[in-house]
């Protein structure tokens, strides 16, 4: 499979007329993908993902549907409510969320849908409860490369044990949670984004995360068939409660 060009750099923050121009743009590179993948011996059968951009304005992304109809996409991935990196783990699900579900109810029900980048566990599950199935392992890394280890329950075993350390490299919040949403923290090694790493713990050296997070993943799946997915979320809520505490 290969994903079209997308241009899906917004945020909460973005401009009305730089949303309109993500939509704009990306539908102008999934339309000369699509033409490629026609053409092409090699690239006619393989599956397209198409991109959905927007920002966090509904009516620009039900816009972006309508205009990739056609293109005969297999997967959707659902971009532009983050530039990656760390706003991506400070996406406060109560700004995602009614954005999100007009977007998911304009899609067709039949296809798999994306969302990348390193989003925090909290939201990743709020987002497989609405229907996402695809994301990809940007989180385990990010947190390698700044020196954290993952420590949040990975699955509804009862062998987890609470984790009793200080969060790592953190100072006092940097904005106080008044209104329901999450705090976030500054970070000693960074000036530019607050650092929120209540799911792990610090380290000298960098260390592989992705068996951590291969198994969170393999829970999910458990937790869908046995339909125990809202009880992992109250697990891993607890944890982050705990560990604010």
């Amino acid at each position: 499979m290969f994903q079209a060009i997308v241009d899906g750099d917004t945020t909460q923050s973005s401009s009305a007329k730089r949303v309109r121009k993500s939509v704009d743009v990306t539908v102008k590179f999934a339309g000369i993908c699509a033409d490629l993948k026609e053409k092409s011996d090699v690239l006619k059968d393989t599956p397209m993902l198409a991109c959905i951009t927007g920002g966090y304005n509904i009516k620009e992304r039900l816009r972006c549907i309508n205009e990739l109809k056609g293109f005969g996409a297999a997967c959707y991935v659902i971009e532009g409510f983050h530039t990656n990196g760390e706003s991506a783990t400070n996406l406060l699900w109560e700004d995602v969320e009614p954005v999100l579900t007009e977007t998911l109810v304009s899609l067709p029900e039949n296809l798999p849908r994306a969302f990348h980048g390193p989003i925090t566990p909290i939201v990743l599950l709020k987002l497989v409860s609405k229907g996402i199935d695809i994301f990809d392992a940007t989180f385990p890394w990010l947190v390698a490369e700044r020196g954290g280890a993952l420590v949040f329950p990975n699955s509804l075993s009862k062998e987890n044990v609470p984790v009793t350390e200080t969060l790592p490299s953190v100072k006092a919040p940097a904005v106080v949670a008044t209104d329901q949403k999450v705090a976030k923290f500054a970070d000693d090694n960074s000036s530019d984004e607050a650092v929120d790493r209540v799911y792990e713990i610090n380290l000298k050296d960098k260390m592989h995360n992705l068996h951590h997070y291969i198994n969170f993943f393999k829970s999910i799946q458990q937790a869908i068939k046995d339909n125990e997915l809202q009880a992992l979320q109250s697990k891993l809520d607890l944890f982050v409660s705990s560990r604010r505490n």
